[in-house]
């Protein structure tokens, strides 16, 4: 594939940006394609499946989520802390800041667990994953509920047994926790 002409055209500006994007290119085939196509331009983010080792728990959000609520569904999501990188801050310091700020927990070495697109058909957004063990003590700010204006981060505490469950159900509707569960689970079960 060769690009040959590239054009974007801004269609909205925002806490999101939108942009449509024509590219004309040849394809495999020799033939020349026109593909056009709206994208999302998002921040990267961060987040992290924090793993309270002495207790054998996992300390996730509980939050309001529009997109859900949208659709009519439950909005309040369970995830892993998470959040936007902010300026030149690397994806680690935004996970141990989002778990700061939404869990209280300061954590120590981080494990890194994937990094990949979310949503590569219409958004520009990198997500990137860690794994965040803690150990008693690591529970700094008890009353941490996150800190932009509309949020309130709720923090849950479940057993790695009770998170498996819920894997293998098919309880879980966050993609970021899927993967955190998989990733523990084979790391626990090697």
């Amino acid at each position: 594939m060769t690009i040959i002409d590239c054009a974007t055209r801004v269609l909205a500006e925002g806490w999101l940006d939108l942009v449509e994007r024509e590219v004309e290119l040849t394809a495999t085939d020799g033939l020349t394609l026109r593909v056009s196509r709206e994208i999302i331009r998002r921040f990267d983010a961060a987040a992290a499946l924090v793993h309270d080792l002495d207790r054998n728990i996992v300390v996730l959000a509980r939050q309001f989520r529009m997109p859900p609520f949208d659709r009519g569904e439950d909005p309040m999501v369970l995830e892993p802390a998470a959040g936007k990188i902010e300026g030149d801050e690397s994806p680690e310091a935004c996970a141990r800041r989002e778990v700061l700020e939404e869990l209280g927990y300061v954590v120590g070495p981080m494990e890194p667990i994937a990094s990949f697109w979310t949503t590569p058909g219409y958004s520009t957004e990198r997500l990137h994953l860690f794994y965040a063990p803690v150990r008693a003590g690591a529970l700094t700010r008890p009353e941490a509920h996150g800190v932009d204006a509309d949020e309130d981060v709720e923090r849950v505490e479940i057993s790695v047994d009770d998170l498996f469950t819920r894997l293998d159900a098919g309880a879980i509707d966050d993609a970021k926790l899927v993967i955190c569960a998989l990733w523990l689970w084979r790391k626990l079960h090697r």
